[in-house]
């Protein structure tokens, strides 16, 4: 089996280019696929790990009548597949398993999971094993988070990507291309997101969306800790200075334990870092 993350390691091994001159680079997930070059018959036993690329249960693809995923962390939600040898296996939404042997039916019309069951068990643990190191290092779908490393832009300022957060907690909800996250309305609702940067920062943040006036009051929390409200109305909210050290932070925004729940729901359009210094 060869999938596209094995083409740059194999180019470095045809190109003799020596291990301690490779490329910066994220740890390969491929291997060099230059033993199938030289030898037609050569094959490996390993597993490759795939996010499905539309439909139920992937981040840009609703299916009819189904929520696109908002949270990509929660794996029951998502649709995995791994492939090993001549088997796929697939986790749908909801945590049904479907088995394929691709040799005998490359259409996947007939599902295998009840005849080899604990084939379909070890592929199960070994699909999950993969997403959980996956979303370990951050890289489950692209632009997870805000990068800074341009402090010296004209403008100053940064978006962080509200439609692509670390995970909702509560009752949110959120679509993939329109309008916000929403919800905001019970205590303990939550949206998480991460910001990493180059070197330390003081910025302000905005907050920016509808419905301010009518759901529970929302908060800022940058690494656990809650900044201070400047001035809140119905489509914006103005938080305290946040400094903001070299590496990863996370920062949330959500309604605290013990708010009062709102009359309405509330939804979050954008979230502006403005530098201070």
């Amino acid at each position: 089996m060869i999938g596209v993350e094995d083409v740059l390691p194999t180019l470095l091994e045809l190109c003799l280019i020596p291990e301690d001159k490779h490329p910066e680079h994220l740890p390969f997930s491929g291997t060099s696929f230059s033993g199938s070059l030289k030898d037609r018959r050569f094959s490996d036993d390993r597993d490759i790990f795939r996010l499905a690329s539309g439909g139920p249960g992937t981040p840009g693809g609703a299916g009819q009548g189904n929520p696109v995923v908002a949270d990509g962390v929660s794996y029951r939600k998502l649709h995995t597949i791994l492939r090993n040898g001549k088997y796929k296996f697939h986790h749908l939404p909801g945590g049904e398993f479907r088995l394929y042997d691709m040799e005998k039916d490359p259409a996947e019309q007939n599902d295998l999971s009840s005849k080899y069951p604990e084939r379909t068990k070890a592929m199960a643990q070994h699909c999950r094993a993969q997403w959980e190191d996956i979303a370990a290092r951050n890289r489950t779908f692209q632009m997870r988070q805000l990068r800074i490393n341009n402090a010296d832009r004209p403008d100053k300022a940064w978006k962080i990507p509200v439609l692509q957060p670390l995970h909702l907690e509560g009752d949110m909800n959120m679509h993939a291309w329109l309008g916000g996250v929403k919800g905001f309305r019970s205590p303990g609702d939550r949206v998480d997101y991460a910001v990493e940067v180059q070197k330390p920062l003081t910025v302000s943040i905005v907050a920016k969306g509808k419905g301010f006036d009518q759901c529970a009051p929302i908060d800022l929390l940058v690494d656990g800790i809650s900044v201070e409200v400047i001035s809140r109305s119905a489509d914006r909210i103005l938080f305290g200075s946040v400094d903001l050290p070299a590496g990863t932070t996370p920062l949330s925004l959500g309604v605290p334990a013990d708010a009062k729940a709102g009359s309405g729901v509330g939804e979050v359009i954008s979230v502006t870092l403005h530098l201070e210094k």
